[in-house]
């Protein structure tokens, strides 16, 4: 529940610039937190302090939660913290006593603060640091749970408040603060997946608070409260964005005009979750920050950098396609360019790039001008200009959009904004979440080396006998990623380490595992399909070879692949490069793939194991365990059984990190 936790940013928001600050963001470190305000310096920087360093210990203040009479208040431990808990408590008080004339509203708040059991765990204490590159954290110490502000942005409220003539003006003031420490008293202590758990917060929050700052919507735009006003003109201040300005330039304020209504209707806004849950993903997603996995990532070559664009007046002006620029490899690929440019143009996407080019079709990163509500920059995958059979073609656009709008909820898949056909041209695009990063299987070195991707769906009503041949005969192929080697890309800078490969590996799991809930196989399942940011989230790709499971088996092919990627990319980490038939024929022998597993560890640079060899064995047996179970049927036949595995994964990858105590 991010209440108003993001309402002011003490960061200015921008625009995100693939090609800007990559050296800042890219910061080398051991710790694996996901944090979704800041840069990575600044938190490596205060994740590497101990509790102590980080406090200011003079300030501290005691979080009376008592969940049987809905109570919440916040007492001094020290003479400090007087002031700070005075006003925190006159705010919880002012709110309440609003929201009771909403009375969903203030029980949905009650709902969200006191039936989080995380909160029974330990005490739960305020704490100020003048450190921390947040708003609000929520960090969990061995024998209490602390709630920790920014201290510099207490002062700067404090400080205003007290010029304050009106309990409206007050509020409009202190909202931003109560409602960080609101939503952090509703995270739970070790959320199964961040990304997910940042997600489901903010999404809860937007209703609660939101009807205290403003009064509803006319003619499209929000109106605020008195306590509204204040607070932009505040955000204005700490932005420099103008305070007219904020519903179209601020990335929050354009998110709460976005759902307009749905925020002062609390019953359309029960009915509308999945929509809510969907807008607040892409607010989160521009925010997500994965520090080891960041770390590592490259920059991208000159080769395949995007044109730099001027705008005059209306017209949008660029460079000419060149050959060896803008990801542009050979004629083929400038003919293609060409070929679509004007079009595409002519429909509000401008070309910046090309992404890649495969057997269905080319990928284009596009300026955004058609649409204020998308973001910026877009991703736009087009057919391939020859256009040889329907089976060389990406899907139409009514199947396209079907699936895009089911396979949102997943936030581990880029999301499809539109699809059509290009006036004139017959050709199908889809307009997509573009991902500043690469694929998984160049970082990792084995590009070229998967199976070829297919568009033809597994045929519901099929053996198992027939649907595993079909596994097998792809497997063989892997003639058609030739192409895939012609990208000019670069790895990892550096090898991920055990605790890193554990993550990227627990972002694949979750996004399998919530494809199939959502009623879809993957079919394709493979690295070349996975991307990484540079801000190191991982999102699947091309959504053209999904397909609707109409029985359990239509599963197995996911399994069989995943089990096959896995490896091939689990032997790449401990340094050996094997075959997709090598590795088919080690998945055959559990015993020899315990054996190689066990004997070659994932080094560090140096060529020293890491984190243990009691850490590296109990990720070993699971890696078995894992791929062991993926070649069988129990992942078909009971998905509470790679749920549980899953899990079983997270608390390994726990046991190697600390830094995962705290949640931002």
């Amino acid at each position: 529940m991010g209440l108003v936790s993001d309402v002011i940013d003490w960061f200015s928001p921008g625009e995100f610039d693939a090609h800007q600050g990559l050296e800042e963001r890219r910061v080398r470190t051991q710790l694996s937190a996901t944090v979704f305000t800041g840069d990575a310096r600044n938190w490596i920087d205060y994740l590497s302090q101990t509790p102590e360093e980080r406090y200011k210990n003079k300030t501290r203040a005691l979080i009376r939660w008592e969940p049987e009479s809905e109570t919440l208040r916040f007492e001094p431990l020290d003479e400090n913290a007087e002031p700070l808990t005075d006003l925190l408590n006159k705010t919880h008080r002012d709110v309440c006593k609003r929201l009771a004339k909403r009375p969903m509203l203030l029980e949905s708040l009650h709902e969200a603060i006191f039936e989080n059991e995380s909160n029974r765990e330990k005490p739960l204490e305020l704490r100020l640091s003048s450190k921390i590159p947040s708003h609000v954290t929520r960090e969990m110490g061995r024998s209490t749970t602390s709630i920790v502000c920014n201290a510099n942005e207490v002062a700067k409220i404090q400080s205003r408040v007290a010029d304050c003539e009106s309990n409206d003006e007050r509020l409009g003031y202190t909202l931003a603060l109560h409602g960080r420490i609101l939503s952090r008293l509703a995270y739970n202590n070790h959320p199964r997946d961040r990304f997910f758990e940042k997600i489901r917060v903010v999404a809860q929050s937007l209703p609660l608070l939101t009807p205290l700052l403003y009064e509803g919507m006319s003619y499209g735009r929000l109106v605020p409260t008195k306590a509204g006003k204040v607070n932009e003109k505040l955000i204005s201040k700490q932005t420099g964005i103008p305070q007219n300005h904020l519903i179209d330039d601020h990335p929050y304020f354009r998110m709460l005009n976005r759902l307009g209504s749905m925020l002062f209707d609390y019953k359309l806004f029960k009915e509308h979750e999945d929509i809510v849950e969907l807008v607040a993903r892409e607010y989160v997603d521009e925010k997500y920050l994965r520090l080891g996995i960041s770390g590592i990532m490259p920059d991208v070559t000159d080769t395949m950098r995007a044109m730099k664009y001027k705008r005059k007046k209306d017209r949008i002006l660029t460079d000419a396609p060149e050959i060896g620029r803008y990801g542009i490899l050979n004629k083929s690929d400038k003919k293609a360019w060409n070929r679509i440019a004007k079009p595409m143009k002519s429909m509000g996407y401008t070309l910046l790039s090309q992404l890649g080019s495969g057997e269905f079709g080319r990928v284009y990163d596009a300026l955004n001008q058609a649409n204020p509500s998308l973001p910026l920059r877009v991703a736009i995958k087009v057919d391939r200009s020859v256009k040889e059979d329907e089976a060389k073609s990406i899907r139409d656009s009514a199947s396209m959009i079907r699936i895009g709008r089911d396979l949102a909820r997943s936030p581990h898949i880029i999301r499809l904004f539109d699809a059509g056909q290009i006036p004139g041209m017959g050709n199908n695009y889809h307009i997509l979440q573009r991902v500043d990063g690469d694929t998984l299987d160049n970082l990792i070195g084995v590009t070229g080396r998967e199976h070829s991707s297919f568009m033809n769906k597994p045929r519901p009503g099929r053996d198992e006998k027939s649907r595993r041949e079909d596994y097998e005969q792809r497997i063989k192929e892997s003639h058609g990623e030739g192409w895939r080697r012609e990208r000019i890309t670069l790895p990892f800078i550096a090898q991920p380490n055990l605790l890193q490969y554990a993550e990227l590996l627990t972002s694949i799991l979750l996004w399998v595992e919530k494809v199939h809930e959502l009623g879809y196989a993957v079919n394709d399942l493979k690295n070349g399909n996975i991307m990484v940011s540079r801000r190191g989230q991982l999102k699947a790709i091309d959504l053209d070879s999904y397909g609707t499971i109409h029985e359990p088996l239509d599963k197995i092919s996911d399994f069989l692949f995943l089990s096959s990627s896995l490896l091939l990319g689990s032997m790449r980490h401990r340094n050996r490069t094997m075959s997709a038939l090598e590795v088919e024929k080690l998945l055959r022998s559990p015993d020899a793939l315990r054996e190689v597993l066990s004997s070659e560890q994932i080094h560090d640079e140096s060529g020293t194991p890491q984190f243990g060899r009691l850490a590296h064995q109990e990720f070993v047996d699971f890696e078995v365990d894992l791929l062991h179970r993926c070649r069988g049927r129990r992942y078909i036949d009971d998905p509470n059984e790679l749920s549980a595995d899953i899990d079983r994964l997270i608390r390994i990858k726990r046991d190697m990190s600390t830094d995962e105590l705290v949640l931002d």
